[in-house]
């Protein structure tokens, strides 16, 4: 059995079947574009749904993890900014001190991420790529956005968060680890 895909040109789809029904040898003429639209709609709802919840858990991970780091970045410094506070740098100037160190640890942790993700990506689309598929892999600049916005948001809220414990240091804490 052989099987001829057609492209009508715009053509009366009665009239490309009734044309190939008259060829030596052609049986049946069957137009499937609708059943592989109505398949490819149902795989994309699925893939679209895996895809959000996939990054959901990402988030939420992220969230954790960042907040944890801060927190114990927070816990590690206590020392230092008891000193600080003790040689009359104020809650706002110790907290600007972690802050600062945030920030650039934010943004190299953003700019690796960006690099380490578009190699992965890629990587994985071109291992799951077959010779009959042609996958997207250009980058997408509104993703790669989204991405830093929310990695941006995260890593703000988590800071937040581990800053909200140096005011309640006691300064008579600084022979304790």
């Amino acid at each position: 059995a052989i099987c001829i895909l057609v492209n009508s040109g715009g053509r009366d789809k009665g009239e490309v079947v009734s044309t190939l029904q008259g060829v030596d040898g052609v049986q049946v003429c069957v137009d499937d574009k609708g059943k592989n639209e109505a398949s490819f709609g149902d795989f994309m709802q699925i893939a679209n749904i895996v895809v959000l919840v996939y990054l959901s858990l990402a988030v939420v991970m992220a969230g954790v993890v960042l907040l944890n780091l801060d927190m114990m970045f927070v816990s590690e410094k206590k020392r230092e900014l008891i000193i600080l506070m003790i040689c009359g740098y104020t809650t706002q100037q110790a907290k600007g001190y972690i802050w600062h160190d945030s920030v650039v640890l934010t943004a190299l942790g953003v700019a690796c991420g960006l690099a380490l993700g578009t190699f992965a990506g890629q990587a994985s689309v071109n291992s799951i790529e077959t010779s009959t598929s042609s996958l997207l892999i250009e980058l997408s600049t509104p993703a790669l956005a989204m991405g830093v916005l929310v990695s941006a948001m995260l890593a703000g809220v988590a800071l937040w968060w581990a800053l909200r414990l140096i005011p309640k240091f006691n300064l008579a804490d600084i022979s304790e680890p």
